[in-house]
């Protein structure tokens, strides 16, 4: 088992120490950040885009030789992840003594890491993963559409000195974006911004399902409670209105 730590403090330096301690070859554009990975212990390419409001991408292709921990040190200044499993299987755990939970393919997880505990990443050997991870600043930032829906998102997920893990469901039109993502490559102001906008969608559509879901869960929920109140009162009804016979004696 190999156990590698990110002591990462924000969503720009996340990437560098990825670079470190997978032993990379990294090359940077304006736009972009390309890790190839070659060595004995790790085969395989990251890709990352950092934005200007505290945000970041990075999709990750790897596969391990040998049983990897990676633990990422928690502080106030950690970003809340948003993690989606395309290929393979990531556990995920908060500390190296705590409950693991699996993210399989075509899942989702969102991780708040305000706690003291690390965030521990697990990958098994020979084992091909591909998974991306978008990152998001819980500080303010110089933008009022950005502090928006950061405060929502803080809101729904983050609790102060705590870490927590929300399992999240199949999201078809998270996938599509994921998707288109993956397959942009930053080479050009337009296709930054064509990332930036997609990026800003899956938050969106985080913030939706989070919030719609379980208001439309409880509104069904108290829909059925009426209609099996209703049936109960018309059954009652029924009973005390229906004609008694009386025998002739």
């Amino acid at each position: 088992m190999k156990n590698l730590y990110i002591n990462t403090g924000n969503t720009t330096t996340i990437f560098e120490e990825l670079n470190s301690a997978l032993g990379g070859t990294m090359t940077s554009t304006a736009e972009e950040n390309k890790i190839l990975l070659k060595s004995d212990l790790v085969k395989g390419r990251i890709k990352s885009t950092i934005f200007n409001e505290g945000a970041c991408y990075i999709q990750f292709n790897l596969s391990f030789t040998e049983d990897v921990n990676i633990s990422i040190e928690s502080t106030k200044n950690t970003p809340l992840f948003f993690a989606y499993s395309g290929y393979g299987e990531i556990a995920h755990s908060f500390g190296y003594q705590n409950d693991q939970f699996k993210l399989k393919a075509g899942k989702s997880a969102v991780i708040n890491t305000g706690g003291s505990l690390n965030t521990i990443l697990s990958f098994k050997k020979n084992s091909r993963i591909e998974f991306s991870i978008l990152g998001l600043a819980t500080t303010p930032s110089n933008s009022h559409q950005t502090n928006e829906m950061r405060n929502k998102l803080r809101d729904l997920f983050v609790t102060e000195n705590s870490n927590s893990i929300y399992k999240g469901k199949s999201n078809r039109r998270i996938i599509e974006n994921i998707k288109k993502l993956n397959e942009i490559s930053c080479k050009s102001t337009a296709s930054y911004l064509a990332k930036k906008k997609l990026v800003h969608e899956i938050l969106e559509f985080e913030i939706e399902q989070y919030t719609d879901g379980w208001v439309h869960a409880a509104e069904k929920i108290n829909q059925f409670v009426q209609e099996k109140v209703t049936e109960v009162k018309a059954f009652i009804g029924s009973v005390f209105s229906f004609p008694t016979e009386h025998s002739a004696l």
